[in-house]
């Protein structure tokens, strides 16, 4: 491969999530032995047994560079005020989930960049993925489901596509053209608008300039758990979403898995249920990492809302977590 053909992707957690991290780029290298990747790790106070780990998965065709997790000013005076946990809608997430907001300062000599978060498989080569054109696009990515008042608190509209923020195609180039740095800065210090987490300022500043990527790229675990897309298309209130035929072949032949929770929880927890946690744990377990996995139950909330989508009709199943919406959307 030229070098204008190398796949840069960027991961980055803390030491909690370092298993994830592990098994994320284990999967990433044994899935593309036939490409040449810059892979960067960004790392906040991870331990450096674990880093050397790290070192050792290192081939001809992945290199991997550790760079040390700083919050830059002024974010640093920013984000622990954001990040508060007595806010009501602050989501399960560390600092370094934050630092997609200057990729394009961090990899000045970049002009695209692949996203991923810890808790992902990768199960199939990043080269298609990677070569999408997003030349008139600042980011690509996977429709997330959520229901219709996550998009309100981005300040889209009904028709307006709100992608996950774990698997980003960041187009760095013309975030810089466009200074996005700069509106997400102005985004955070208006404290007259809505609360919103990454995902949320990243979907609201790059709202028009968004290219919607197949489910297959990103595979969220509503898909493995409702499959048809007119349930999913009712459930989140979407106007379009992706055909059937998209779904079966994410679902069937899935290039990244995604471990979000819906009511399976994480892979790190023995209760949880998800398709894949049994192949995470077992490349865990092949690994030279110490886990000791968890056996919490799911919480309580969690569990009642499984036996209803396992045991009632869909259609009510449905109804009683909008019922719920109701009062979750006054918690962002």
């Amino acid at each position: 491969m030229n070098n204008k053909d190398v796949i840069h992707v960027v991961l980055a957690s803390d030491n909690n999530y370092f298993p994830y991290i592990y098994v994320a780029i284990k999967t990433l290298i044994q899935s593309n032995e036939n490409n040449v990747i810059d892979l960067y790790y960004i790392e906040d106070n991870v331990t450096d047994e674990n880093l050397s780990y790290l070192k050792e998965l290192q081939k001809n065709n992945i290199k991997i560079t550790v760079i040390p997790f700083k919050l830059p000013s002024p974010y640093d005076k920013i984000l622990p005020k954001f990040m508060d946990d007595s806010l009501p809608n602050v989501i399960e997430t560390t600092n370094t989930t934050y630092a997609k907001f200057w990729f394009c300062e961090m990899f000045p000599n970049l002009n695209k960049i692949l996203y991923l978060d810890p808790d992902v498989l990768v199960l199939d080569d990043l080269y298609e993925l990677y070569s999408t054109c997003i030349d008139d696009y600042l980011i690509a990515g996977v429709v997330e489901n959520l229901p219709a008042y996550h998009r309100i608190a981005s300040k889209m509209n009904w028709k307006d596509s709100y992608v996950n923020g774990g698997m980003l195609l960041m187009n760095l180039k013309k975030w810089r053209d466009e200074k996005i740095n700069e509106k997400i800065m102005k985004r955070l210090l208006d404290t007259k608008k809505i609360l919103n987490y990454d995902q949320g300022i990243i979907n609201e500043v790059c709202n028009g300039s968004i290219y919607v990527l197949p489910p297959k790229f990103n595979v969220l675990a509503e898909l493995f758990a409702i499959r048809s897309v007119e349930k999913i298309k009712k459930r989140y209130d979407f106007y379009k979403y992706y055909t059937q035929h998209q779904v079966d072949e994410a679902v069937y032949n899935p290039v990244i898995v995604h471990f979000t929770k819906f009511l399976y929880g994480k892979p790190m927890n023995l209760p949880c249920k998800h398709p894949y946690a049994g192949v995470f744990r077992w490349m865990i377990r092949l690994s030279p990492i110490k886990v000791d996995f968890s056996n919490t139950s799911l919480p309580r909330k969690v569990r009642i809302r499984r036996a209803f989508f396992k045991y009632l009709p869909f259609s009510i199943y449905n109804f009683l977590e909008k019922v719920l919406d109701i009062r979750r959307k006054y918690k962002i």
